[in-house]
């Protein structure tokens, strides 16, 4: 296919772990773009079934619609950061799109993306969008997520204004997010040290370092949840959600030394209750363990300090 010098080239990384019941819908959401000038890379964390295969075999049948089109794999199992780090590595593309190996992109995403970046004033370097979810092999029955913090939003916001959000909650869709290879590069990529949360931290880095992450208010990207969606787990018995687990080691790094003391020494508290909740099976049913799990919720210091604060009428 020829490329359309008019359009920036744009890096499609396709982000795969043991993911061959689904990734073919993914790379064909990808075929189907309608912008042009796309480069795609499928980077596997060292799958163990026959995701490698499949894509290789789609990629050999399909690479002259791309400007480039390769696989790289690992040798071992690294994380989902580091993952996507090899790809952002290898690409050559202007613009980094990258989509997890059982999600889809609407036909027009990359086309509305690039557009809405082209016509702005400002020097857009990161942009996200909404996203779709839907429910295992159907489409049909969908769910518009609107991001709904209209102040994290807003074209008004700062940077620095978002930094201050995102250090109390993530905001930011990964699955929507275009971002400038060079911005990218110029802030070491995606933190490694984290392998199952990629996104937050790398949000955190680029408003920090002073860049605001703009919004496009459409639907892109159809987001599946399935049984192995470890952020879409639901299961009623818990207590708190395994991502909560996760999010740990990120909290006590990154968000803790950034906050002030009152939220910092809440924090502290919140993860404590996680800790000791999991480690007597998180589970919700167990009227020992929810005894634990309600008193570290009313005793927390930062929520009494709020509760007291509007008591009193405080600002």
């Amino acid at each position: 296919m020829p490329e359309n010098t008019e359009q920036p080239l744009v890096s499609i990384i396709v982000i795969t772990y043991n993911s061959s019941k689904f990734v073919l819908e993914t790379l064909e959401s990808a075929k189907a773009q309608t912008y042009h000038n796309i480069e795609l890379i499928v980077s596997d964390d060292n799958s163990t079934d026959e995701t490698v295969e499949i894509c290789k075999k789609w990629i050999d049948e399909n690479k002259h619609r791309f400007v480039r089109a390769t696989l790289i794999s690992a040798k071992s199992n690294t994380g989902i950061p580091a993952n996507i780090n090899r790809g952002v590595n290898i690409s050559q593309g202007y613009w980094i799109k990258c989509i997890a190996g059982d999600d889809l992109l609407a036909e027009d995403c990359i086309t509305e993306l690039i557009c809405f970046i082209s016509t702005q004033e400002e020097d857009i370097q990161i942009l996200f969008s909404d996203v779709v979810r839907f429910y295992g092999n159907s489409i049909s029955n969908v769910e518009i997520k609107k991001n709904q913090n209209t102040l994290f939003c807003s074209r008004e916001s700062t940077a620095k204004e978002q930094y201050e959000m995102l250090l109390r909650y993530n905001r930011v869709s990964a699955a929507s997010v275009i971002i400038r290879k060079d911005l990218l590069l110029s802030l070491h990529g995606f933190d490694e040290r984290f392998k199952l949360l990629e996104d937050w931290p790398l949000w955190i880095k680029i408003t920090c370092a002073g860049y605001k992450i703009y919004y496009l208010d459409k639907a892109l990207v159809f987001y599946r949840i399935h049984e192995n969606n470890l952020s879409m787990t639901t299961d009623q018995n818990y207590l708190y959600h395994p991502v909560s687990k996760i999010n740990i080691s990120f909290k006590e790094k990154e968000l803790i030394p950034r906050l002030p003391f009152i939220e910092r020494w809440g924090l502290k508290h919140d993860i404590l209750g996680i800790k000791v909740c999991f480690f007597l099976g998180n589970n919700k049913k167990n009227p020992f363990t929810r005894f634990v799990h309600l008193f570290f919720h009313i005793s927390n210091p930062f929520y009494n300090y709020l509760r007291i604060k509007n008591i009193l009428g405080m600002e």
